[in-house]
């Protein structure tokens, strides 16, 4: 996983300084008052860029953006079901659908929302067994299909940057110009 951040640096190199970075510290203060720990590749992601788009509409939920929309601790309360937020809208849309696929954290194997596209998309990991292994559910401008990714955090960044991962591509087809696909960072 290092590995693919450090290539995701390369395609994209970091702003200096990042907004809203994050720091060791801040990141285990974070997870102590949420009560989960975090894939330590989304940590450096957001420790090296900070608060911001990628390819000018989508993001990463960042525990430290001044952003309410963009402020993971305010996407994923705990116990939220107004709907008001990437996790309780989630929980509506449980409540609505006595079929809804998935456990919806702090439940055992639930999701928990680190991304969001401009048009609905959410990225969620399934938080079973270690955080580092987490596989992906992604859900596209809420689509009632879902797409399972068995990849870490970065992987899923930098394919989605590099075009290596087409999932904007399969959804979007033509409806976007080419320079939305294009690697691309804009910091806060």
């Amino acid at each position: 996983m290092k590995d693919m951040v450090d290539h995701l640096r390369l395609l994209v190199p970091p702003p200096s300084p990042p907004v809203a970075a994050g720091t060791a510290s801040s990141f285990l203060e974070f997870e102590e008052a949420i009560g989960l720990r975090l894939p330590g590749d989304y940590k450096e992601i957001i420790s090296a860029y900070g608060d911001g788009n990628w390819q000018d509409f989508w993001f990463l939920l960042n525990p430290f953006s001044a952003n309410p929309y963009r402020n993971l601790q305010l996407q994923a309360p705990r116990d939220d079901a107004s709907g008001r937020n990437v996790l309780s809208a989630e929980r509506y849309l449980r409540n609505a659908d006595a079929g809804y696929p998935h456990a919806i954290w702090p439940d055992r194997g639930g999701i928990f929302p680190w991304a969001v596209t401009d048009n609905g998309g959410r990225f969620f990991w399934i938080t079973d067994g270690q955080p580092d292994a987490w596989p992906t559910i992604y859900y596209p401008s809420r689509d009632p299909d879902y797409k399972e990714l068995a990849l870490s955090t970065s992987e899923i960044v930098y394919g989605l940057v590099s075009g290596e991962l087409p999932l904007f591509h399969e959804e979007f087809g033509g409806d976007l110009p080419e320079a939305a696909f294009a690697p691309a960072y804009t910091g806060a």
